[in-house]
């Protein structure tokens, strides 16, 4: 039993080993600082333990004060990985009782960090919170805590996986909610899907305005629903990059507001966040997924431009704009539905870019239920076909002069 009655400090350089079966408690608002290398590595049946000196459970009554003190949330502040921590591992460890003044129990600051096969509970704020892109954060329980985690950026989102929680003040919805400074772009080829979720649910809530860059892809798995929280969150691949949404029949890909009543919310309402940009991507793909409740500033649900995105068995539902906007390339649209939304179904545009569309359908939606033709000169040969038009109807609407 080793107790920390101190800040004690890690140096840049230095190295911490912690045994398997070694307990460490440490004292009301002290952490443990690593700006060197923590190596605190269990087995399952030799786990290290970090722990309250108020509990007595562990390791017996090295207070001193028999009974007159008992472990509780917030009792100490936990552990602190520093930007000039490199290489440290935290493998089959529990930390309990810690956060306090609600701050989360393990900050990690750095690049240099792993962690799997650990339990953080009964703590008074977050469990871990990624304030850098770490390795592997996997195989995790976080257990009564304020909340799982927080300060995950759309940078790092892939690298938190197979991780559960249970009976969180604010729940067990993984939360995406910091970014700025390059960390709201996804730079290297990603899926996030269920196993980035919480017990994989599928469930996570995002806050940031996600951006895929250097040629790119990020791919949704079949399965996930992302929450979008705010009228700039939204994703955009562009210049090369792609958005591959690969749900199924069985397990399709949502898109929504947080507030989406269908996922506990409460006030969901269209324009609630920006919706999906796809410009100049020759790899994007949208099957089998819903978007609904965006549009925020009269936008499209979903914008594409000058890509030729296959678009199968999608739904687009209560934008606060149309629900799909085309401004170039000829996208395949087919077996999807455009219902409840405030604008037209799809953006009127130039007839030539219809040739991909058929088995369609629309209701309900503020501009009509009928594809729209905009204007302009017809400079090859177009074929109107029925099968383009929504319902079976074979109608169409002429929004503006053609030539």
């Amino acid at each position: 039993v080793y107790v920390l009655n101190a800040y004690v400090l890690v140096p840049n350089g230095q190295t911490l080993t912690i045994q398997p079966g070694a307990i460490v408690k440490i004292g009301p608002q002290i952490h443990l600082k690593v700006e060197g290398t923590l190596s605190a590595v269990g087995t399952s049946g030799s786990p290290i333990r970090f722990t309250s000196t108020k509990d007595d459970a562990l390791g017996g009554d090295t207070n001193g004060d028999g009974s007159a003190t008992t472990p509780a949330k917030g009792d100490m502040r936990g552990l602190w990985f520093g930007y000039y921590s490199s290489g440290s591992a935290m493998n089959w460890c529990r930390v309990r009782y810690g956060g306090w003044y609600q701050l989360p129990v393990i900050t990690v600051s750095t690049n240099g960090f792993s962690m799997a096969d650990c339990v953080v509970e009964d703590c008074d704020g977050a469990g871990i919170q990624l304030a850098a892109h770490t390795g592997p954060v996997e195989r995790n329980a976080f257990d009564r805590c304020r909340r799982p985690a927080e300060g995950i950026a759309p940078r790092w989102l892939h690298v938190f996986r197979d991780n559960t929680a249970s009976n969180n003040v604010e729940g067990e919805v993984l939360r995406v909610d910091a970014g700025g400074l390059g960390n709201d772009d996804v730079v290297s080829d990603v899926t996030w899907g269920p196993a980035n979720s919480l017990n994989g649910t599928g469930l996570i809530e995002m806050t940031r305005p996600v951006a895929v860059k250097n040629d790119k892809t990020l791919t949704l798995a079949a399965g996930t629903t992302l929450l979008f929280d705010g009228k700039d969150s939204g994703i955009t691949a562009s210049n090369g990059e792609a958005l591959v949404a690969a749900g199924t029949a069985g397990d399709p890909i949502v898109l929504t507001s947080i507030g989406d009543p269908d996922f506990g919310g409460v006030g969901a309402a269209p324009e609630d966040w920006s919706g999906l940009y796809v410009s100049g991507s020759p790899t994007s793909a949208l099957m089998h997924t819903e978007v609904r409740y965006a549009g925020a500033y009269g936008h499209a649900a979903l914008r594409v431009n000058s890509s030729d995105v296959p678009i199968t068995d999608c739904r687009f539902a209560f934008s606060g704009g149309d629900g799909l906007a085309i401004t170039g390339g000829q996208p395949t649209v087919s077996g999807c539905a455009f219902d409840s939304n405030t604008g037209y179904p799809i953006t009127p545009v130039p007839l030539a870019q219809f040739a991909g569309f058929s088995n369609n359908t629309a209701s309900g939606n503020g501009d009509g239920d009928v594809v729209a033709f905009g204007g302009g000169t017809l400079t090859s040969a177009a074929t109107i076909d029925a099968a383009a038009a929504f319902n079976g109807t074979g109608t169409f609407v002429l929004a503006s002069s053609l030539t």
